[in-house]
């Protein structure tokens, strides 16, 4: 893959204001010979399609096909309080739009997702990737809200393609049930003073996923724009490359946002 391919062409069709005519030309023109064509993930057998996760061993069916294993499958991790991930939020329409596009797309629902607790989500997020036909390692993360501290906290243990963070933050804003869920930052009293506790580990992070995706609003009505620019810089993420992309007036991005799926596709192409 080519990350500088990628940012130019996510930064021209989500920021420039060009009208469509002109932005399809500069796709086609500028970018077609430099991006590989999107080769179909899931194939189809008459008018059955195979799931993204892999049958268990006991349920194969030697007449499906299979997932092209030099593509990765996306997995979308929500936000908490989704009892139904696929009727939540952009979840399911994510889903949709990438599947149409021929790109495997996990969209389950997760245990716990009220508090949406570390560690029910961390073990549940592998499960989901050991089954992914594509190969555990061979996953883009796409997480928002506690998904987004989903997100970071899987990539300290577990080797990713690729994340993208909707709606991040750095603490737990005061919140008890953030709190409790076990992935924000602390501070303790000791004797010797207050002590930071369970911080996040940007370095395991960045060597365990070499490519990083920021979204937020700043008008964003439960996370500040300051804990969003703490997660982009432990990352080491910039705006003027596309790694880090504040889009104004889009709050908590409870609505699809073409953005998102632009990206995706373009990371998709490019493995």
């Amino acid at each position: 893959h080519n990350p500088k391919y990628i940012c130019i062409r996510f930064r021209i069709q989500s920021f420039l204001s060009l009208s469509p005519l002109i932005q399809g030309t500069l796709h086609k023109n500028i970018f077609r010979s430099r991006l590989n064509p999107i080769t179909p993930a899931v194939m189809f057998t008459g008018q059955k399609k195979t799931s993204v996760l892999a049958a268990s061993s006991d349920g194969d069916d030697p007449t499906a096909s299979t997932v092209s294993i030099s593509k990765p499958t996306i997995i979308i991790c929500p936000g908490n309080g989704c009892t139904n991930i696929k009727r939540s939020n952009w979840y399911g329409h994510l889903q949709e739009e990438l599947e149409r596009k021929g790109i495997p797309c996990v969209c389950e629902n997760f245990p716990d997702p009220n508090k949406a607790r570390r560690e029910k989500w961390i073990p549940f997020i592998h499960s989901l990737a050991e089954r992914c036909e594509s190969g555990e390692k061979n996953v883009i993360l796409v997480g928002h809200s506690s998904g987004a501290q989903a997100t970071l906290r899987y990539a300290e243990q577990y080797s990713i393609k690729a994340a993208v963070l909707v709606s991040a933050t750095y603490s737990d804003l005061g919140d008890r049930n953030e709190r409790e869920s076990g992935y924000y930052p602390q501070k303790i009293s000791t004797d010797g003073g207050d002590k930071e506790v369970n911080m996040y580990n940007f370095e395991a992070m960045k060597g365990n996923c070499p490519l990083w995706y920021q979204f937020h609003s700043n008008n964003d009505p439960f996370i500040p724009l300051n804990e969003a620019e703490r997660i982009r810089d432990g990352l080491g993420l910039k705006e003027i490359d596309g790694h880090y992309c504040m889009l104004p007036g889009r709050s908590h991005f409870f609505e699809p946002f073409s953005e998102l799926t632009d990206l995706l596709e373009a990371l998709y192409q490019n493995y």
